[in-house]
């Protein structure tokens, strides 16, 4: 369920009844509660995600661009966000392609092997930052509040949906019924900027996440914002906005 829903959503799919329900665990789905669920949108078998994510029509993954980089940094952002389990398949994280292959099971290392020299391509090493940076927060005491074992409340995680189906948003553990801090993620699958506007809750919030760099201390220039107060945000077309709370 999470695989095909992340997947299907950073490539443009209105799917996000779906997407809402993967990222509290599954729990409206199958599960009793979110850790019964694996988060991951690249696993040992079928293609790997940079193939997936290709625009090339032989979906070779070794040639990447910005594009889509930003869809797999948007699926990461999914996996880590979300209550459940994170799982990652090695090399997802610098963007490592099997060519397009589906199934390489009888392929061998030609095709299977992990190339660590795929880590220095400039698209990959920036991709491979934008996930230490996500297992950096999930790991962080503020992160706990991606770690819930059970659901605090139904509305735990409530939600941002304007009228365009390729942006979704979410605030978490906003007022804070659990440990770690309050989050706000914003999720922009369009190709072209778009704006959100919603209302910022209570507390002291700051912009920790751009789509590229992750700082729990507030990113450089970064506002801090008092709430409860309407606001818009701009966010740059394939690529999100992470907001924290406790400043």
């Amino acid at each position: 369920d999470f695989r095909y829903g992340a997947k299907d959503f950073v490539r443009g799919s209105p799917n996000r009844d779906h997407v809402r329900k993967i990222i509290t665990g599954s729990t409206e789905l199958w599960t009793s509660d979110p850790m019964q669920a694996v988060n991951y949108v690249e696993s040992h078998d079928d293609m790997a995600l940079a193939d997936v994510l290709s625009m090339r029509p032989d979906k070779d993954g070794r040639r990447i661009s910005e594009f889509e980089a930003g869809m797999n940094k948007l699926a990461a952002t999914l996996v880590f966000t979300s209550l459940g389990i994170p799982m990652i398949n090695e090399g997802q994280e610098f963007m490592r392609s099997k060519r397009g292959i589906s199934n390489t099971y009888n392929k061998g290392d030609e095709v299977n092997a992990i190339r660590w020299t795929d880590r220095e391509r400039p698209i990959a090493s920036d991709v491979m930052e934008w996930y230490q940076d996500l297992i950096e927060l999930r790991r962080s005491n503020a992160g706990q509040a991606f770690r819930a074992v059970k659901m605090p409340s139904p509305d735990y995680y409530t939600w941002i949906e304007p009228t365009n189906t390729r942006l979704l948003g979410y605030v978490v553990n906003s007022p804070r019924k659990h440990e770690g801090n309050g989050f706000i993620v914003l999720l922009n699958t369009d190709t072209t900027e778009q704006h959100m506007s919603f209302t910022l809750p209570s507390g002291r919030w700051k912009l920790i996440g751009d789509g590229n760099r992750i700082d729990v201390n507030g990113l450089p220039d970064s506002e801090l914002m008092a709430g409860p107060r309407k606001i818009s945000m701009k966010i740059p077309s394939v690529s999100s906005l992470i907001f924290m709370d406790g400043f």
